[in-house]
């Protein structure tokens, strides 16, 4: 099992706060209203909606993001995580340019960090302190290119 060198939160800004609760909320309060209406398949099926959307959101958002001693993980919810190995990366960056890859942000700020791959597309994560997350993770990537 690897070490973790450093970990970091995801910064959640408002408007994603609100894409995820909006929905969400919209379809508990429907199911509450179709139980007031005496609808109460419909409210069975808002609910159920409106749950689904909670568990989808809490299973692909990202809860941490970890610099480890050979890859870099994003813990999403629950027992799901996504590891890049440092194999697979060439370089991180923090960047406020447009991006082209997979992105695990949480904030729609023009700013987030980069992680630039060799193999497979570029990813994109919002860590509350994008300066130093990069050079932790521009650290660890050294060490283990030197431990090769």
């Amino acid at each position: 099992m690897a070490l973790v060198l450093y970990q970091d939160t995801p910064r959640f800004d408002l408007a994603i706060r609100l894409v995820l609760v909006g929905p969400v909320s919209l379809f508990l309060f429907l199911a509450l209203w179709f139980v007031e209406q005496g609808q109460h398949q419909d409210a069975l099926i808002s609910l159920g909606v409106g749950l689904f959307l909670a568990a989808l959101f809490w299973a692909i958002f990202p809860r941490s993001y970890q610099v480890l001693e050979d890859r870099v993980r994003i813990v999403l919810g629950g027992p799901f995580s996504l590891d890049f190995t440092y194999d697979t990366i060439k370089m991180a960056r923090v960047s406020g340019a447009w991006f082209w890859g997979v992105s695990f942000s949480t904030a729609l700020a023009r700013r987030h960090v980069e992680i630039v791959r060799n193999k497979g597309m570029n990813v994109a994560i919002t860590p509350s302190n994008h300066t130093y997350f990069v050079e932790r993770l521009s650290r660890a990537l050294e060490e283990w290119r030197q431990r090769r």
